[in-house]
């Protein structure tokens, strides 16, 4: 399976399963646009180290670092798409956090934190890539989940919420735009 020509955006992307998408879907012929957000004291950039690698490897990729926590930051990663490659066809919601607390202890703080990088964000950026997918009639979404979210876990509470959630956004999305 070739992704020549066709573009993608990954959330996420900076270590584990987003990296891996990220380093597939370049390794089979995408440009690819890396989102993860700065993190730790000296502003550690895994995007850069992420899309550094695939272009080390021949891809194409660019990074961005916004963080999904502001509602600011769905319009600016499609942005950047759109400015660096023209279209987006791909794009792979893969950030996401878990809060480790029993239901008991869960501060809404806490849980407003997981909601908002793991579901709200996911729907920003539906609602923000929507438009160039429609305009170009084809594009491809998806969302990692967790079967925390089909079964629940203890003391992920919140992460199960969020999780079970973004399956009920995924089957409207397709529901809707398929």
């Amino acid at each position: 399976i070739r992704f020549d020509g066709r573009v993608a955006a990954i959330t996420g992307a900076g270590r584990g399963l987003g990296r891996a998408y990220a380093l597939l879907l370049a390794a089979r012929g995408a440009p690819l646009v890396v989102n993860n957000r700065l993190s730790g004291d000296a502003g550690t950039d895994s995007a850069e180290a992420v899309a550094r690698e695939i272009r080390a490897r021949g891809g194409n990729a660019v990074a961005e670092r916004s963080d999904l926590r502001a509602p600011e930051a769905a319009a600016a990663i499609v942005e950047c798409v759109l400015a660096s490659y023209g279209r987006l066809d791909v794009l792979i919601h893969n950030a996401g956090v878990i809060e480790s607390q029993p239901v008991a202890d869960l501060g809404e703080a806490d849980f407003q934190r997981v909601f908002e990088i793991n579901t709200l964000s996911a729907l920003r950026l539906t609602q923000a890539a929507l438009p160039a997918m429609r305009r170009q009639r084809y594009g491809r979404i998806v969302f990692t989940t967790s079967t925390a979210g089909l079964y629940g876990n203890p003391g992920l509470a919140a992460y199960a919420m969020a999780k079970g959630a973004l399956l009920g956004l995924m089957r409207a999305v397709a529901a809707e735009e398929g």
